[in-house]
């Protein structure tokens, strides 16, 4: 059986922060940066623990202020509030 390697949509890499270059081996589970190199083992992956305490991710090149546009929400619920 051969190893074959497929991208993560919209993954981001954590060390050139790189957008769409991240691919995973269906054999090892290594993932792997097509940009820089950077490899994240299956077992690097599963020791670590995600907590709300991990810093706010940086922006990449996807990211912008321009063409953004604010939206309004509204209740349409009509039912009476509680007093």
């Amino acid at each position: 059986m051969t190893n074959t390697k497929r991208f993560i949509a919209g993954a981001i890499c954590p060390s050139c922060n790189e957008a769409d270059t991240m691919q995973i081996d269906n054999g090892n589970k290594n993932i792997e940066c097509i940009d820089c190199g950077y490899i994240q083992t299956a077992q690097e992956r599963d020791s670590k623990s995600y907590d709300s305490q991990q810093p706010a991710p940086q922006k990449n090149k996807f990211s912008s202020t321009k063409n953004t546009r604010a939206i309004n929400i509204i209740n349409i619920d009509n039912s009476p509030e509680d007093q």
